[in-house]
């Protein structure tokens, strides 16, 4: 089995047994839960919804991404659009109120109201991460110059402030989490696109990455908070109570099983009610055992989520960005959520799956994930065809006769799956045509081929194909048949930026 097939299965296991773990929280801590089965499905139909949803929206992504190919004026008239869409949204809100875009923490158009928490996973690992990658990709391909430089950082810049704008009226933990994750895709866009240029000056990059995480340091300078001290920006005036809690159940856990102590305390069953702290709660239940075997299950969840990135296809794997935002998202999850638990840090945030919206974002999250690996997969698989002689298949003849729908095949056209015959017996495969110094190919994938196999045909004339024998030719074939069969999620073309 391919190692990314593998890592997939795996991290959906692991993806099940978060689902579990929030199950069995939400049925024994919870006041009100929604029975054993809603939460899988849930999570579930998240994930599922999420695969067909962006494979449609890939489509639209390609559309966009011709914008990389003209000059910095796309640039312009997308910031011009965006600049009118949002002033019209504010003179609406403003001069209506039937319409909430910036000052609640729900969209609101009337009577139907949808609440930030859900938008915030897809803002950060979609649209964020989509308009970095065609900036970057458009100041690379126009060499760089400053007038496309200063136009391409425009909507990064502009989207940024949007995305402050828009989840403004959250609590502060969740403006921080924004401006940490953007930073990072802008950082790993970076690394893509634009510090493999051969005569770019990394130090002059660098310091503009630093201006813009600096950039968005300010905006939180605006955020409003009660208090002067670090804590009551980042949590509010409730942190010494969460720390009461959290500390008591911390010093009087057992190693394992539940601490008599923590179970005759009224205090902690009440403390306790309605949270969905996996550690705190695996404390109370488990012991530090438990506690220690969830730290242990969830850095191997980020290792196969890590794996499944692809990160050897980096450089041409189209949208990337979408993909290491995702993960992204999932690892401040893991560590800030720790660190929150274990009161060493004031992140108010959710471990992976844990709260009642983030078990449908964090599900979103992983799905997209999941599509990543499918296309390396794709690609991947592709780099694997071994080519062997057609005798592999067929009996070893001078020449074989191709069929299509049990006629005699004449000429190639749209179908590209045919029956190719030897004198007593025939094998079903795809076809890719080639052709090169007036001589045509055909490379064969037989459609039963267990050992990822195919073999290279070339026409001696109208009706008879024969097997190639030279090796530079067959390499050669070899060489285009990859590069016709390239997913269209990887960017091979651009694999190497150069200036002129």
């Amino acid at each position: 089995m391919s190692k990314i097939l593998r890592n997939s299965f795996f991290s959906i296991l692991f993806f099940l047994g978060f689902i579990w773990l929030h199950t069995f929280i939400r049925l024994n801590s919870y006041i009100d839960n929604d029975g054993m089965n809603v939460y899988l499905g849930k999570a579930v139909i998240a994930v599922l919804g999420t695969l067909f949803y962006y494979w449609c929206f890939t489509g639209i992504l390609d559309s966009l991404d011709s914008l990389t190919d003209t000059n910095y004026r796309k640039s312009a008239t997308f910031c011009d659009i965006v600049c009118v869409i949002t002033i019209a949204l504010l003179i609406i809100e403003i001069t209506t109120g039937v319409v909430s875009i910036i000052s609640e923490q729900e969209i609101r158009v009337f009577a139907i109201t949808l609440s930030k928490r859900y938008i915030f996973d897809i803002f950060a690992a979609l649209f964020f991460p989509v308009v970095v990658e065609m900036a970057l990709k458009s100041i690379v391909k126009e060499k760089m110059s400053l007038r496309t430089t200063i136009w391409g950082i425009i909507p990064i810049l502009l989207l940024s402030l949007l995305g402050f704008l828009f989840f403004l009226a959250m609590r502060n933990i969740w403006l921080i989490d924004l401006v940490v994750i953007n930073i990072s895709t802008v950082v790993v866009g970076t690394m893509k696109y634009i510090f493999p240029l051969q005569k770019i000056k990394k130090g002059n990059v660098v310091g503009c990455l630093i201006l813009y995480a600096l950039l968005n340091v300010l905006f939180l300078s605006f955020l409003a908070y009660d208090g002067t001290s670090f804590t009551e920006f980042m949590y509010g005036t409730e942190w010494p109570e969460y720390c009461e809690g959290a500390r008591y159940i911390i010093n009087h856990a057992s190693l394992s099983g539940t601490s008599s102590t923590l179970l005759s305390s009224a205090y902690i069953h009440d403390w306790l009610i309605n949270r969905n702290n996996y550690i705190l709660q695996l404390l109370f239940y488990g012991g530090w055992i438990a506690v220690a075997g969830f730290i242990l299950f969830m850095a191997v969840f980020l290792i196969l989520l890590f794996r499944l990135l692809g990160l050897k296809n980096f450089r041409i794997h189209r949208y990337q960005l979408v993909y290491t935002a995702s993960f992204t998202i999932l690892s401040v999850r893991v560590i800030m959520g720790t660190l929150y638990s274990l009161t060493l840090l004031p992140y108010p945030i959710s471990l992976p799956f844990g709260g009642t919206n983030s078990i449908i974002t964090d599900s979103i999250v992983f799905g997209l994930i999941l599509y990543g690996a499918w296309e390396n997969y794709k690609y991947e698989r592709l780099l694997t065809y071994t080519l062997v002689r057609a005798s592999a298949f067929l009996n070893e003849e001078p020449a074989y006769h191709l069929w299509v729908k049990d006629e005699n095949y004449e000429e190639e056209g749209v179908l590209e799956r045919v029956l190719v015959k030897d004198s007593t017996d025939g094998v079903f495969c795809d076809v890719e045509w080639i052709y090169a110094d007036d001589r045509e190919f055909a490379v064969f994938i037989p459609v039963d081929n267990p050992n990822h196999q195919v073999f290279l045909l070339e026409q001696i004339n109208k009706a008879d194909w024969a097997s190639v024998d030279e090796q530079e030719i067959s390499e050669f074939v070899m060489k285009a048949f990859v590069s016709c069969r390239i997913p269209a999620c990887m960017e091979v073309e651009d694999e190497k930026h150069e200036e002129d």
